[in-house]
């Protein structure tokens, strides 16, 4: 469903969040739902995971969950138990914004060929809630940026 993206690092999930793994107390035990897999950046699946797990989304979102410390103490977390580098987490914030923006128009595109599930989304307002999101991880990116930092 997704198209290539350089640098073609891996092959990423395309999708990697709660609601595609199964949890055994409290413990992500499995990956489901490939049909979004694609060759990219390892840092695209990193991004995505990170708006979905921490949840980086604005106000209003009924996907979001927590405080803002909550949100941050879990990205800082994924950050830290996956490796990332630090220049690495400086650019989550335009990495995030910019997969969701890759989402929006993929939902757009295919709605305008007729698909009728991104027909939909789109009418549901899924894409207006994803440009809310990328607002709000725009505004707040310097916020981010110092939550993703590693402790000292």
């Amino acid at each position: 469903m997704l198209p290539p993206r350089s640098p073609a690092e891996t092959v990423c999930h395309g999708d990697f969040a709660p609601y595609n793994c199964v949890f055994r107390g409290g413990k992500a035990v499995a990956v489901i739902d490939f049909e979004a897999a694609h060759p990219g950046p390892r840092s695209w699946d990193i991004a995505y995971a990170l708006y979905r797990f921490a949840p980086f989304t604005a106000p209003g979102n009924p996907d979001g969950f927590g405080s803002p410390a909550e949100r941050a103490r879990r990205a800082r977390l994924f950050c830290d138990a996956y490796g990332l580098a630090p220049d690495a987490r400086e650019r989550l914030p335009g990495e995030i914004a910019d997969r969701l923006q890759a989402l929006v128009d993929l939902m757009l595109a295919r709605a305008a060929a007729g698909d009728p599930k991104f027909t939909e989304d789109v009418r549901q307002g899924h894409a207006d809630l994803y440009r809310r999101d990328i607002a709000h991880i725009r505004r707040h990116a310097p916020r981010i940026r110092e939550a993703l930092r590693p402790h000292r």
